[in-house]
């Protein structure tokens, strides 16, 4: 049995999204990646030429997200690492990178979708889901779900995702049931995202001979 037999993954290129610290699922994912011999490719959110004008405090929050991104990147997979900034809220940011990846003549075996965004969970603490508005609602369902979509749209239509190629997305148990923590809102767009991804498995199956899955945890 030949080396890329026994690990599917060897010498693959997977694309990782949503690392932000050391401590997010997705570093761990890329980790795990890494050590089963795929050449990691990470995208995280920073500053794009798409924000257009935002305030001072928007713009220090997304510098010191890219920052850590950076770092994180740096710390547990290696300054080699290719990195690039995306805001997964923004359709142009999404197609930048896909066509940033085309360019350097990436070609994807897999990708691990682990973006979020939920503007009414604070220090650990949800809002009521009566009490969130539609502006938070629609944030959140845009990067949350709909930026899986976006995402494959995308690396599809520069030609960099191979044909057979595996996706996974993150999901939450709250998707399923009503949880102790009451991370209402986020919950509410998993679960979206988990019916999109049952979609999308069909359409990519049928088509590409992609398979897309949902791991919750």
């Amino acid at each position: 049995m030949s080396e890329k037999a026994a690990n599917p993954w060897q010498g693959s290129s997977v694309l990782v999204t949503g690392i932000t610290d050391t401590a997010s699922l997705a570093s761990r994912v890329a980790i795990a990646l890494q050590r089963a011999g795929a050449s990691v490719v990470c995208a995280g959110l920073g500053p794009t030429p798409h924000q257009g004008a935002i305030s001072e405090a928007a713009r220090a929050y997304l510098n010191a997200a890219h920052d850590s991104f950076r770092k994180t990147v740096a710390e547990v997979l290696g300054d080699a690492t290719p990195s690039f900034a995306v805001d997964a809220s923004i359709e142009a940011s999404i197609v930048d990178l896909a066509r940033a990846l085309r360019e350097r003549g990436t070609r994807l075996a897999g990708v691990v979708h682990a973006i979020a965004l939920d503007r009414t969970i604070r220090r650990g603490e949800a809002k009521a889901l009566l009490d969130v508005t539609r502006e938070e609602f629609l944030d959140c369902m845009n990067v949350s779900a709909y930026s899986l979509l976006a995402l494959l749209r995308a690396l599809l239509a520069e030609d960099v995702l191979e044909r057979g190629a595996g996706v996974v997305a993150l999901s939450y148990l709250g998707a399923e049931r009503v949880m102790f923590h009451p991370y209402r809102n986020i919950a509410v767009a998993k679960a979206a995202l988990e019916r999109m991804s049952r979609e999308l498995a069909v359409e990519l199956g049928r088509s590409h001979g992609i398979r897309v899955n949902v791991v919750r945890f």
